[in-house]
Order: structure tokens, then sequence, then C-alpha cells
């Protein structure tokens, strides 16, 4: 079940919850900025989404991997990951609480075309948001997994590996890297 909207999203990527008793934590997400989505007529191949978010009259500066034209807390390169149109205001996914066998884990699930080969989509979990150094990975802390979905699509899961209760809180985000 997904949970409740999200009140707010900050420069940095951040969105707080608020606290019930189906969500649990925040969503954070983290993008590479060294980079730039192609922009339209690039002769690099991103796949479909990137190039065709963007008309030809957008300005150069508007298309950088992280810039946020539309003005919606989601910056371009996080947009192409999450198969959203970075013109367009939009909502990031929202953390969800998930049982599996009698355990609940926070998750953020979404689902994009299966052509994104030019970017890595990483599951990170921390017990604080800062600093950022605080942020790991791996088997014991976080799954990402990465399914097809029909039809040209495939599903993006991110779960934390601990369950809900069974330790300190945990904030759980993405992290998408541009190759």
């Amino acid at each position: 079940m997904a949970a409740k909207s999200p009140r707010a999203i900050d420069r940095d990527g951040t969105i707080q919850l608020p606290p019930t008793a189906r969500t649990v934590g925040s969503l954070k997400y983290s993008a590479s900025e060294r980079s730039a989505i192609p922009p339209v007529g690039s002769s690099r191949k991103p796949g479909k989404g990137a190039a065709s978010a963007f008309t030809a009259g957008t300005p150069a500066g508007d298309r950088l991997a992280a810039a946020d034209p539309d003005k919606d807390g989601i910056i371009n390169l996080m947009e192409y990951a999450l198969n959203t149109n970075p013109s367009a205001a939009s909502a990031s996914p929202a953390p969800e609480v998930v049982t599996v066998g009698a355990e609940k884990f926070l998750q953020i699930r979404w689902t994009r075309p299966n052509d994104r080969t030019d970017i890595t989509t990483a599951g990170q979990v921390s017990t604080d948001l800062t600093p950022s150094l605080n942020w790991v990975t791996g088997a014991g802390n976080v799954t990402t997994t990465i399914t097809p979905a029909g039809a040209g699509l495939e599903e993006v899961i991110i779960r934390s590996a601990q369950a809900i209760g069974s330790g300190p809180r945990r904030f759980l985000r993405a992290k998408v890297t541009q190759l």
C-alpha cells in the first residue's frame, strides 16, 4: 500500500513524511551532478526519455543533470531515472510499507522504461539524514531489485533490509549516477 503524499520536498531532495501508522522515515534522492542529460539531437543515446523530454527551445542550462526547470524539487537526472517529465512538475514515488512474511519493511517502488542503460540506480539507508557519509548500501542494509515488468518496462524496488521496529529508525533513498 502506498503512503500518503509527502508534505514537502526540500532542495536537497529530502521528502519529509508526516508520522502515521503507515509511513515511516523519509525518501531522499541523490544524483550525480558531473554530467548532463543529453540535449535534443545529441549523438549520445541515453534512452528515449531524456532527449524527448525537452522541446527544441529549452535553454541548455535547463537540460543539465542537476537542473530543475519545472521547480518541483526533483533534478533532471532523477526525473530521467524515475521516468517523470522534467518539464512539468511531478511527484516522486512515495515510500511505502510492505509486509514480507510477518515483518514490515520500508521501500520505494516505481516503473520505468527498460532502456535506462546509461544510469545506475542503487538504494541507500541511514539512521539519520546528515551527514551524507552515513548513507550505506549492501545486502545487510538495503536491496535494490530491477525486474522486467513487460511491454518494455522494468520495476525498480529499493527496500530496507531491516524490518520496521527491529532496530533504530532508518531513512531510505535512491541514488542515481549517470555513466
